[in-house]
């Protein structure tokens, strides 16, 4: 049995629903970047309306969740297979459960299941505030905590497509046909953390879905065709995410114009 995965990188932008349409109507299994949400199989099935079951979400994107949702109801009246997956969101979301419960931070951190989620949250919201205080400072600390932020959040992101990777996987055992993963666009690294635990007859491959689009507005203002923006502190984190060899100089570039 062939399985054939495509993993399509985006945000959360109304632009891209058309890509999103095209790449859920051309496969048999569609896995969202989503932890499981009690009332998800209510609104596929259409039992919940898409706008009821997005406000329940309390998302910043309304709009695009929407959309997408109502794409996914028609996604399965088309036979379509639909799960969430995304164990690290799901874990988070059990640590703050625990802590409405009474939990101490440190009682979490010591629960086996938790602990690496924990500190790699952790470490990555300690830098992302250390960043938000040297801005009030001199511009050479703001630069140092960028950087400190971005490897923090690299290992975040790391770990968050290393578990994802594995829960996709185990999922995906004993079917075949085409699949289709959601995937944020910050994590190009996903199809390598796939690679490296999927069977030999897998075929994996990803792109942006807006890629076509935004390489042809890149090259009409950059004179040069990129499949994504060029953003630098993204650029930075990617760096760090796949352990390149980055020097000194070109990273506090980056981080300055950041």
């Amino acid at each position: 049995m062939t399985q054939e995965i495509y993993i399509g990188l985006s945000a959360h932008r109304l632009e891209t629903i058309p890509f999103y349409e095209k790449a859920f109507m051309a496969s048999d299994f569609i896995i969202l970047e989503d932890a499981p949400h009690p009332l998800f199989s209510l609104m596929v099935l259409g039992q919940m309306k898409a706008e009821e079951y997005v406000q329940s979400l309390e998302t910043d994107f309304p709009k695009f969740m929407t959309a997408q949702c109502q794409l996914i109801q028609a996604a399965y009246k088309q036979g379509k297979k639909i799960v969430q997956i995304d164990p690290y969101i799901e874990k988070l979301i059990q640590m703050y459960q625990l802590l409405e419960e009474g939990k101490t931070a440190e009682e979490i951190k010591q629960i086996p299941e938790f602990t690496e989620v924990y500190n790699a949250e952790h470490e990555a919201t300690g830098e992302l505030i250390n960043y938000y205080q040297a801005t009030m400072g001199k511009f050479e600390e703001a630069v140092a905590a960028v950087l400190a932020f971005a490897q923090a959040d690299a290992k975040r992101i790391a770990l968050r497509d290393k578990m994802r990777a594995e829960k996709i996987v185990q999922y995906l055992q004993n079917k075949a046909g085409k699949i289709f993963v959601e995937a944020g666009y910050i994590h190009i690294f996903l199809a390598s953390f796939l690679q490296k635990i999927m069977p030999l007859n897998w075929q994996i491959k990803s792109s942006f879905l807006l890629a076509k689009p935004a390489r042809k507005l890149a090259k009409t203002i950059l004179h040069k065709p990129l499949p994504y923006p060029l953003v630098p502190g993204d650029i930075l984190t990617f760096w760090y995410i796949g352990r390149n060899k980055i020097t000194p100089a070109r990273a506090n570039i980056l981080a300055a114009r950041t």
